[in-house]
């Protein structure tokens, strides 16, 4: 489909957009347009996302991704059983490409009207492609995409919309979009539909449309008593986010983190069927503590799937993450106790972030030939951060004089790992298990320092001490509770 002279019979004709989905639902994009920042293809200029399409905006179209739901939840699935070791399922989706016919092929992409949050991209292990301090904007602007003649994009409270502006001597009839990448086109009351497998874009010529929202958000609220909500916010937006895990700042306010999913550039238009590559990644934000302003917000991640499950902060407030990566290219630093990937279904992964977010002071892997994963961190006086989790792995790093210092399972045993301060030793490790599935889920830690543990045991000769509580397994699975010193 051809848009020319006849089509922008104005000098700044709006082209609206309006994803019509399989079921009903309103528009709720990202903060903004956000730079490509090394993350994906390196045609990705910039891009904004929203739980059921991606735009991707490239030097000569606009990549319209329309993802499959139904695809989504079958990975959040396989995702979610830690038991496992099939490959994921495919991402299903249709790309539909508005591209530039005649443009020039010079053409800047100017971003304009910046937001006021400060986002940070940690992903991969080669930090010269890191990028600190990045802001995302509210307009696009192709300037001179055809001679005197500007493409504008506008994103504002969820409504995307863009038109053609014509200056020095430029004139509309120069300008020319064309779709492709639909499986039928239709002429309907709304405009012209771009029918897909998985919903359609409708070009209605004057309207803003919407695009669907998030399907998943995060909920932070803040309450002092019956009936006394101070206030209560949402975190998300962008794709299905999960938050794991928060925390309390010494002014109050709140960090919190957890997964997101990212984007994947389609590179042709049409159906597609593709494993899934940088799907889950995890976020890092601060809010006030009023919570109507969001500080900042990190991203960090790697090539493939990536886990978070606890958080913690240093004296400083600086945080603390503990969770899990299936990649060798998770990003680590220079010194850290264990700057290579073990293999095996994932290694357990611990990152320490500066306050502001734009540093990543520390990141390491520790684990095994099998899978390992943290489930919770904390601090102890010296800041030292203490790790519980899980492991399948019979090489788990354990320290001389550990209490466990070999593997009991299958499947799993607890596993309890002190890392220095400065991330660069391990300073204590323990299995802890009997011959079937045990997995630690919490710690904490006394004023003497002694390590909590709390988690689940299927074993029946999980350790007991004598004259506890319960010395024998009353069911298929019980809680476990455990008490260990410090080293």
């Amino acid at each position: 489909m051809i848009y020319g002279q006849n089509r922008f019979f104005m000098l700044a004709a709006a082209l609206g957009l309006l994803l019509a989905a399989l079921a009903p639902s309103a528009f709720a994009a990202t903060d903004g347009f956000m730079p490509n920042a090394n993350r994906l293809d390196s045609q990705v200029l910039y891009y904004g996302t929203s739980s059921n399409v991606d735009v991707f905006f490239t030097q000569d179209r606009v990549v319209f991704d329309i993802k499959d739901p139904e695809s989504l939840l079958e990975m959040q699935e396989a995702l979610a059983d830690p038991d496992n070791t099939m490959p994921l399922p495919s991402r299903r989706g249709q790309a539909l490409h508005l591209t530039f016919t005649g443009a020039q092929a010079d053409a800047q992409l100017i971003p304009g009207d910046a937001s006021d949050t400060q986002y940070n991209y940690f992903f991969g292990n080669d930090s010269s492609n890191w990028v600190s301090d990045q802001t995302n904007f509210h307009t696009l602007t192709y300037r001179n995409l055809w001679d005197g003649v500007d493409l504008v994009f506008t994103l504002n409270n969820g409504q995307l919309d863009y038109e053609i502006v014509t200056h020095d001597g430029g004139t509309r009839s120069s300008a020319n979009l064309s779709w492709s990448g639909a499986d039928q086109s239709l002429a309907t009351a709304s405009g012209t539909e771009l029918v897909t497998s998985y919903g359609s874009i409708v070009d209605s010529g004057s309207n803003i449309g919407r695009i669907l929202d998030v399907s998943n958000d995060n909920l932070i609220f803040a309450n002092r008593g019956a009936g006394a909500l101070l206030w209560s916010t949402l975190v998300g937006g962008t794709q299905d986010d999960e938050g794991a895990s928060l925390a309390i700042a010494s002014n109050g306010d709140i960090f919190i983190t957890g997964e997101t999913y990212s984007p994947d550039f389609p590179s042709t238009p049409g159906a597609y069927n593709d494993s899934y590559f940088n799907s889950l990644d995890v976020f890092v934000s601060r809010f006030s503590d009023e919570g109507s302003n969001l500080v900042w917000s990190t991203f960090i991640g790697s090539s493939s799937i990536d886990y978070v499950n606890s958080i913690a902060l240093d004296s400083n407030d600086n945080p603390v993450i503990g969770g899990r990566t299936f990649s060798s290219n998770y990003p680590v630093t220079l010194g850290a106790y264990d700057e290579i990937y073990n293999g095996g279904i994932g290694d357990a992964t611990v990152s320490k972030f500066s306050n502001d977010g734009s540093t990543l002071i520390f990141s390491t892997y520790i684990g095994g030939n099998e899978v390992d994963s943290f489930f919770d961190v904390i601090l102890d006086a010296n800041e030292n951060v203490i790790c519980a989790g899980y492991t399948a792995s019979t090489d788990y790093p354990s320290t001389l004089g550990a209490y466990q210092s070999t593997f009991a399972g299958p499947p799993y045993d607890y596993i309890v790992s002190t890392i220095s301060a400065d991330g660069s030793n391990l300073l204590a490790s323990t299995y802890i298990g009997g011959s079937d599935r045990d997995a630690c889920r919490g710690v904490s830690i006394d004023a003497n320092g002694d390590i909590f543990l709390a988690g689940f045991s299927y074993s029946t000769d999980f350790p007991v001490t004598a004259g506890a509580f319960q010395t024998v397994k009353s069911s298929t699975d019980d809680a476990a509770l455990l008490k260990m010193s410090p080293d």
